[in-house]
């Protein structure tokens, strides 16, 4: 199989009563990038496939897969034999996982666990007038000390910062373009902000080749009882990433591989906020949708924001490589497995140098607000892909509902730019890397 044309698979451990192991496979796309995720699962990566694509800009990279290993666990994967790609340098040995799968990495179809997954009365189909609408700015209401809000620009600098930014700069020239990008028309999510009084449904558990959590159907019951807007969608490419915003109840839902199923929704793993406005911006420990647990909505780029020029908090970042095994505050987990020295742990957070001059940068609007956030908020490590790539919010509500890509109006036509090039002229060698756990 070709490089770019790939299908992202995925092993990770098995959270399950009474089960240890697991394996995760997501679907990829043409053009795209080869991610794996490991020790945490989530992963990422491939390109734009839209307009990005069609002008063979093989950047705008990530994605993400879902998160199955608790906090303090890592574990090691390597690509499935029938693809040919290189592990990344520093890959783990195979593990040999014990799994509800014909062969590693292969779909069944059923999965462990599926079973418990009550019947929905609703079968996944709420009220006709329940609406969503698209993310404000930021996507929902932060806590005043989230990680995601608070200003680095005087935040000490790690010892380690020279050495990481010679590894970042290493990472940049892996990439097929030596560049990082922004995905806006795939690998990344919807953002639903839902109205008071969407009816609620109960999320299954997909086709998914491990088992469920217990506390999905069980205990806090976190696929129970879900506003579920009629427009809901997912973001494109093999993720399915959604994120489901109820105002009204101040709690946040995040899906992985959110699919809706004979008339049903299902997903393979997720996780829910329960008072948004006190969370620290990451799920507890296997979950939420990101490899690190941060959350997804936090960290993404919004369509509000992008209109606007101002990005008022930290930016998620996925690189081709973490540190395998170790991660800090404020990500909960790993997928990482670079074990070079100055491999840069997911949860680090790296900042443009405070005495930039951004407005003198050779970029556009919006390329100039991401270097602005970047200096203000920072960028946190939040998952392994294959491109060095800041994460949008997905138009899909607009799209579905017969509009353009509302991307195509932002980004800078003059320039014919995208989610590939809107990073182009970003000062890379001027990254410092603040204090780990600095904040917490």
């Amino acid at each position: 199989m070709s490089r770019r044309n790939l299908r992202a698979r995925t092993i990770a451990p098995l959270l399950c009563v009474g089960a240890i192991a697991m394996v995760v496979t997501s679907g990829g796309h043409p053009a795209g990038f080869r991610s794996m995720a490991l020790s945490g699962a989530h992963s990422s990566s491939a390109t734009d496939p839209g307009a990005d694509a069609a002008r063979a800009l093989p950047i705008g990279t990530a994605s993400s897969e879902t998160g199955l290993v608790p906090s303090g666990t890592a574990s090691e994967v390597t690509p499935p034999a029938d693809e040919s790609v290189p592990a990344p340098t520093g890959a783990a040995p195979p593990s040999a996982p014990a799994s509800p799968t014909t062969s590693a990495g292969s779909h069944v179809g059923t999965t462990a666990g599926a079973s418990t997954a009550p019947a929905s009365p609703t079968a996944g189909t709420p009220h006709t007038n329940s609406l969503a609408t698209p993310a404000g700015s930021p996507a929902y209401r932060q806590a005043a000390n989230s990680a995601f809000r608070l200003d680095v620009r005087n935040a000490p600098l790690d010892p380690s910062s020279p050495a990481r930014l010679a590894r970042l700069q290493a990472l940049l020239q892996s990439t097929p373009t030596k560049s990082a990008g922004m995905n806006t028309r795939a690998w990344n999510s919807t953002v639903l902000t839902v109205p008071p009084g969407t009816p609620t449904v109960d999320v299954a558990f997909g086709s998914c080749p491990y088992a469920a959590h217990p506390d999905f159907f069980s205990g806090r019951g976190i696929f129970l009882r879900v506003p579920m807007p009629t427009n809901a969608t997912p973001g494109l490419g093999g993720d399915g990433g959604m994120s489901i915003y109820d105002p009204a109840a101040g709690k946040l839902w995040e899906f992985w591989k959110a699919a809706k199923v004979n008339g049903r929704w299902t997903a393979c793993w997720g996780g829910r906020i329960d008072d948004v406005s006190t969370n620290r911006g990451y799920f507890d420990g296997p979950f939420g949708s990101a490899a690190s647990s941060l959350v997804n909505a936090a960290g993404m780029v919004t369509l509000a924001e992008a209109r606007a020029g101002v990005i008022p908090h930290a930016m998620t970042i996925a690189l081709p490589q973490t540190k395998r095994g170790v991660w800090v505050w404020p990500a909960q987990r790993t997928d990482g497995r670079d074990t070079h020295p100055d491999a840069i742990p997911e949860g680090t957070r790296m900042r443009l140098d405070p005495t930039v001059d951004v407005e003198s940068l050779p970029m556009s609007r919006l390329g100039k607000a991401l270097a602005r956030a970047a200096q203000t908020h920072g960028m946190l490590v939040a998952n392994v892909s294959e491109g060095v790539v800041l994460i949008g919010e997905s138009g899909q509500l607009a799209i579905q509902a017969g509009r353009p890509d509302p991307w195509l109006a932002i980004y800078d036509a003059s320039k014919y730019e995208t989610g590939g090039t809107v990073l182009n002229g970003f000062p890379w060698s001027r990254i410092q890397f603040v204090q780990d756990g600095w904040g917490r």
